[in-house]
C-alpha cells in the first residue's frame, strides 16, 4: 500500500507517529515487515532516535533468552 499510495500512507503514518509520541513509548512492535519499514521511515523523518521499531518475534526471542 505504501509503495502505491505513498502520499496517503505517509499522511496516515505521520498521524500514527504523533500518537506514538504522545504515549512516551520507546518500542513499537509489529508483526508486519511492511509496517516496520513504514514506521521506521516515520521515526527517522521525525528524528525520534529514542524509539525502536521491532518485530514481535524479536521481542519474544529476547524474552526467552533471559
Amino acid at each position: 500500500f505504501c509503495l502505491i499510495h505513498y502520499d496517503l500512507s505517509t499522511s496516515i503514518n505521520d498521524e500514527k507517529i504523533e500518537n506514538i509520541k504522545e504515549t512516551g513509548a520507546d518500542v513499537l512492535a509489529t508483526g508486519c515487515p511492511a509496517c516496520m519499514m513504514h514506521l521506521n521511515d516515520g521515526v527517522a523523518r521525525n528524528t525520534l532516535d529514542n524509539i525502536k521499531v521491532r518485530h514481535t518475534v524479536e521481542l519474544l526471542a529476547e524474552s526467552l533468552d533471559k
